[in-house]
């Protein structure tokens, strides 16, 4: 039998692709103490009935927005700036799953920002961080045990194998200003 792993028992792979997707965008940085204080403010700045519906369920992507809201701003010193989370296409929809592949693609290549997926399968819903986007696969930076999104198997369309276009998460960075010395 293999080691339990999250999402076997709980629904908060949201919160992991937060941070997962933080520390894409704002450059990768080893685990530290601050990553569980991260976690720990984004699971306490959710309703107590909505932890206990992700516990089950998972949660929403207005919940995770409304959790980084929260709990970002606490850490900005620790992190160095600014973080900004929000759905950059909840109303837009898309003809082609490589319209929409082109265009997580060009917010991927602005730099300081990380896209949060919402797949859904027949048998789970999950937000994963999309890493790289390959010919075949979308790579992806997972709390779970996925390494790779299939392009031929994952539709912004109908289908049992989706990607939610209207539930994508942009995670964005912004350093504070490094003001320089005037001389003299």
């Amino acid at each position: 039998m293999r080691p339990a792993r999250q999402g076997d028992f709980d629904g908060l792979c949201g919160l992991y692709a937060l941070i997962n997707a933080l520390d894409l965008a704002a450059g990768s940085r080893p685990r530290a103490p601050m990553h569980r204080d991260l976690f720990v403010a984004l699971a306490h700045a959710l309703p107590r009935q909505k932890l206990r519906q992700a516990m089950d369920v998972g949660l929403e992507g207005r919940d995770l927005i409304d959790a980084a809201t929260a709990a970002f701003p606490l850490f900005k010193k620790r992190l160095g700036g600014h973080v900004s989370v929000m759905r950059p296409f909840k109303r837009q929809v898309f003809k082609t799953d490589a319209d929409f592949l082109e265009a997580i693609s060009d917010i991927m290549a602005s730099g300081r920002s990380a896209i949060i997926l919402n797949v859904h399968t027949p048998t789970y819903r999950h937000w994963t961080v999309a890493e790289t986007i390959t010919a075949e696969d979308i790579l992806i930076r997972d709390s779970w045990a996925l390494k790779a999104l299939s392009r031929g198997r994952y539709t912004v369309k109908r289908g049992p194998y989706r990607i939610h276009p209207s539930d994508t998460l942009l995670v964005h960075f912004r350093p504070f200003r490094r003001l320089a010395r005037e001389g003299g």
